[in-house]
């Protein structure tokens, strides 16, 4: 399910295999069909195991293999794509997360909890009490992932120079996101340089924007391996502001700001009240708080925030607004490459790229 979850959000329809070993190529089937059949399968699962012994809460082995609250977190996301899919029966999918994420109150911290921030990089590490999905690294063991393969190694650095790596983020995006005025620990424990300049040579210089969120640097060999620790797939943040996100969409707005404001309370950073526009607060704490996690363009997209200016372009002009029209074309998947006809002739171009 995690996989045919990760194909819908890349390709949009895709062929939807059900047996073991079947070879023969198949069309496309609908992608809210395939989430659909994907909840059935886990939703089944969970049924059947009230007990919770062969999927438990925790499993002994940390978050690296799947338990309760990775296939809840699954399920509430796969949930949140069909609401995007499917707009006249949103409010379904959004009480269906709901009733996921209220499931034996998993996600008020019964199983899973936030960590601290002066504890944070224990998070990225692996198997901390907030993780719930992750795929371990071990370089002991030499189970590694190749450095050009990880994102984060892109994104996530420290270079002691005024040379950045090639893929980085928009300083006035940065800035944005955590303005200099108020609080938030975030600041001080994922950036280097957000607003002090550096220090070379007893000469203030400036250095580019360091994002050290997830960097347990760590050698294999002659090698830097910029984040040693677990990939992490799905966190316990991450399922909270979804809970928060469905709630304001169904209407609780006290309950939702009470789920988001764990994420700020955890960042030390000024709490959501009645004031604030809670709809954006709730989108752009997810941006914030999941940073380089690869959620932001996803949320993007399944929100339709990206045809809206104020959420898909920033104060530098850069972004890329859509329009609605694109968006339904498919403007958001990845293009299918026509040689994948040859091997299989009863699939179809995505529309947007023809």
């Amino acid at each position: 399910s995690l996989a045919y979850f990760f194909m819908v959000r890349l390709f949009g329809d895709v062929p939807y295999y059900t047996e073991a070993y079947f070879a023969k190529p198949l069309p496309r089937t609908d992608k809210a069909t395939v989430l659909r059949n994907c909840l059935s399968d886990l939703q089944s699962l969970l049924d059947s195991d009230p007990d919770c012994v062969i999927l438990p809460w925790r499993n002994g082995k940390g978050s690296q293999h799947a338990n309760r609250g990775a296939a809840l977190t699954l399920m509430m996301h796969m949930n949140m794509w069909l609401a995007f899919f499917d707009e006249e029966n949103m409010s379904t999918y959004y009480s269906e997360v709901k009733r996921l994420a209220e499931m034996n109150s998993w996600i008020d911290g019964t199983y899973y909890q936030l960590q601290p921030m002066n504890q944070i990089s224990q998070v990225f590490k692996g198997d901390s009490n907030e993780g719930l999905f992750e795929i371990a690294q071990n370089i002991t063991t030499g189970e590694i992932f190749k450095t050009n393969h990880m994102w984060c190694s892109k994104v996530v650095y420290e270079v002691y120079s005024k040379n950045a790596p090639a893929f980085t983020y928009s300083t006035v995006f940065l800035k944005q996101l955590y303005p200099e005025e108020g609080e938030d620990l975030r600041k001080e424990y994922w950036f280097n340089y957000l607003y002090i300049e550096g220090i070379e040579g007893g000469t203030s210089t400036t250095y580019p924007v360091e994002i050290v969120k997830m960097l347990n640097s760590d050698r294999y060999g002659s090698t830097l391996i910029p984040n040693s620790g677990n990939f992490v797939v799905f966190r316990l943040a991450d399922a909270i502001l979804l809970y928060a996100e469905a709630l304001y969409k169904l209407g609780d707005y006290d309950k939702a700001m009470q789920e988001v404001n764990r994420i700020r309370e955890r960042a030390g950073a000024t709490l959501f009240t009645a004031n604030d526009d809670l709809d954006a607060s709730i989108y752009w704490e997810r941006v914030r708080e999941l940073m380089g996690e690869g959620h932001y363009f996803y949320d993007l997209v399944r929100t339709k925030k990206i045809i809206d200016a104020s959420f898909a372009t920033f104060a530098d002009e850069s972004g890329h607004r859509e329009t609605t029209a694109n968006l339904k074309q498919g403007s958001w998947t990845w293009p299918i490459y026509k040689g994948a006809l040859e091997n299989n002739s009863y699939i179809s171009k995505n529309m947007y790229w023809e």
